[in-house]
Formats: structure tokens, sequence, C-alpha cells
């Protein structure tokens, strides 16, 4: 919410109970060298068939659900995250339209 309001003016459109984690990288590649040293931790679990979700928690408490969302150069020149991340016509990582979320 800080960045699409502080930043792009943007009021956000709901509230969930998720932690959104930008991370600008260059291609999948990258993106995928970082989500594997995150679940390496121990910390980091993944989510099936959601490659940008992973739970995060040791078993000593609660599990929070993170979505680590990549942009950059990753996202193309229409800046949409490409149908692998998503099942849908894409995701704009400003928050616009374009797909489900």
């Amino acid at each position: 919410m800080v960045l699409l309001e502080g930043v792009y003016g943007m009021p956000p459109g709901r509230t969930t109970r998720d932690v959104d984690f930008a991370v600008a990288v260059d291609g999948w590649p990258q993106f995928e060298t970082m989500r594997n040293a995150l679940l390496h931790t121990g910390h980091f679990h993944p989510v099936e068939r959601s490659p940008h979700k992973l739970l995060f928690g040791n078993g000593d408490g609660p599990i929070s659900e993170i979505d680590v969302v990549p942009f950059g150069q990753i996202a193309g020149p229409d800046q949409n995250i490409a149908r692998r991340l998503v099942q849908s016509d894409g995701w704009n990582p400003a928050g616009g339209a374009g797909g489900g979320r």
C-alpha cells in the first residue's frame, strides 16, 4: 500500500492478509535463483502451482503468505508479468488491470 498510495497515488483496491515483497530481477533465471535461496533457508515453503507465493514460518508460530513480486526487465515492455507467474492474462506489478490476482 505504501508504494501504490505514496508513489503512484493509487488507492488500495482491497485488503489482503498476505505480504507483497517486490524484487527487481532481469529474468526468470535470476528470479528462480532468488526463490531457491529463500527456500533453502528452511523458513520459506513453496505453494504448489504458484511460483511467486511462499509460506514463511519455522513451525514455532503463525505462517505468513508472502507474494514475491518480480518487476523490472522480467516484466517486458508492457510491464506485465508473464503467464508463467499467474494463471490469467497477466498481472501488472503496479496493481493495474490485466489479470486476476
